[in-house]
């Protein structure tokens, strides 16, 4: 199991019921998750593009945990670097 600090890049729907999370971490760099049953109320909240989470994840790329650290309005992608803007 893996954990790192990570900020929500992007968030799409994945089959039936499951969300795809793009993250960003110093450790791993740009990565895809699953999160199996994201696309429920109590789960979908917690997940929303510019939220910076501690995520726990395993070797498949499954999504098994995630707190929220800290929340932004929204962010760049700079072509070298990820910035966050709080305004």
């Amino acid at each position: 199991m893996n954990k790192t600090q990570a900020i929500l890049i992007n968030i799409e729907n994945y089959k039936d019921n499951h969300l795809l999370i793009s993250t960003y971490s110093n450790l791993y760099g740009k990565k895809s998750l699953v999160v199996f049953g994201g696309k429920s109320k109590k789960k979908n909240s917690n997940y929303i593009k510019g939220l910076i989470s501690e995520i726990e994840f395993n070797q498949e790329n499954a999504c098994l945990n995630s707190n929220i650290i800290q929340s932004y309005n929204w962010f760049l992608f700079d072509k070298y670097r990820l910035k966050t803007i709080d305004y």
